[in-house]
């Protein structure tokens, strides 16, 4: 699952003479790290510090043509799609430093340490649990 995304990053890195990298975090990047039993909901991406917000956009531009998806969620923050059932999160406005991940297996992703996992989860509630999205300028709150 998460190859697919590893090979096309490396590809477009490659093609656009760039260095993008991509934090994996929530459920799935719980679960491969052993802190979470059942089945993640999708695989959920940010970016790190040393993205650009063009680089980003690029990327989601490039998945899109290469994997031929659709994005279900197609706003400035968040892009989702499926791709080979399976649901896929990209962060856009979200950066994380490399300090609070690990290196994975695969090139130019990292993974957020467990720790940072759990604050990130316990910090979201209020915003999971907000009837407003400040992320997206096309909602007014």
């Amino acid at each position: 699952m998460i190859e697919i995304i590893g090979k096309k990053l490396l590809l477009f890195n490659k093609t656009y003479k760039t260095n993008l990298s991509i934090v994996l975090k929530g459920s799935y990047a719980s679960k491969i790290q052993g802190l979470l039993d059942r089945k993640s909901n999708d695989i959920d991406f940010c970016f790190t510090t040393s993205s650009s917000l063009k680089d980003k956009i690029n990327f989601m531009d490039f998945l899109e043509k290469e994997l031929k998806i659709c994005f279900l969620t197609n706003d400035q923050n968040l892009k989702q799609f499926i791709y080979s059932n399976v649901r896929y999160e990209f962060i856009l406005l979200e950066d994380i430093d490399k300090i609070y991940c690990k290196h994975s297996n695969w090139d130019n992703i990292f993974i957020l340490k467990p720790i940072y996992l759990l604050i990130q989860k316990i910090s979201s509630f209020p915003y999971i649990l907000s009837s407003d999205y400040k992320h997206n300028k096309e909602k007014n709150f």
